[in-house]
């Protein structure tokens, strides 16, 4: 094995349920987004990451003890995050999505939630990176094709581009996103917009920013791939992930 073929793909499928704490969005609406994105993830990511077993849940309904959740809020409790990672009082991932602060920002609270989503899958325990030319990346799935621009629209609801495996592998070939975008050819390329995590081997983690900015772009210390290695973490599924302008 190659020093970049480091994985951190789930060994069973989660069960993920997204929970409404806002007003701001109908229910039907949350609903409709949440059929999108089982779609988006059976058909179009699960074949180059791994799959999730979606479903909403009403407000009053409880959350089973072996579920994910992805939650969907007003208002951040993260100055400046539109969503980020924690985990639940189980120890399960717990990604939040805040509908007010992205409205506010001008992003689609579709993009945002699907981004958490695909991340979440992929690197729950905020801990997966790959090693390349002198350089630990972070295994974030959509931080280099985020912007909404590359997002699609799958039955009536915009769910956000992803990179694929070969995105993290030198030598790795197309398709290199799961949904077309002209502006990735080649692995470790930046989409305008984007941005990945990394740090020398041995060194401090920053951000490596596309040279098109995006509105998305801005990271702050408290972001995901910031926060997850700041000063000898010791447990990084404790870590944030804030997404935006976070």
């Amino acid at each position: 094995m190659t020093d970049w073929q480091r994985t951190g793909t789930p060994m069973t499928i989660p069960n993920i349920v997204v929970v409404t704490y806002t007003g701001l969005i109908p229910i039907n609406l949350i609903e409709a987004w949440v059929a999108s994105a089982q779609i988006a993830l059976t058909r179009d990511f699960a074949p180059h990451w791994s799959d999730a077993k979606l479903r909403f849940a009403p407000p009053g309904t409880a959350v089973k003890s072996d579920e994910w959740i992805l939650g969907i809020f007003d208002h951040t409790t993260q100055a400046g995050a539109l969503g980020f990672h924690d985990v639940t009082d189980a120890g399960l991932p717990l990604a939040k999505v805040f509908v007010q602060d992205c409205l506010d920002d001008s992003e689609n609270w579709n993009t945002t939630c699907s981004h958490e989503l695909h991340e979440m899958i992929v690197d729950p325990n905020i801990d997966q990176t790959v090693i390349f030319d002198g350089f630990e990346y972070a295994k974030e799935t959509d931080d280099a094709c985020e912007d909404d621009q590359f997002a699609v629209r799958i039955a009536g609801h915009m769910q956000s581009n992803s990179v694929t495996p070969a995105w993290f592998d030198p030598a790795g070939v197309a398709p290199y996103t799961v949904y077309p975008c002209a502006e990735i050819t080649k692995p470790f390329q930046l989409a305008t917009g984007g941005y990945i995590g990394r740090r020398p081997i041995g060194g401090a983690w920053t951000q490596l920013m596309a040279d098109k900015p995006g509105p998305r772009q801005i990271k702050r210390r408290t972001s995901r791939t910031l926060r997850r290695f700041a000063a000898g973490l010791a447990a990084p599924a404790r870590a944030l992930y804030m997404l935006g302008h976070g």
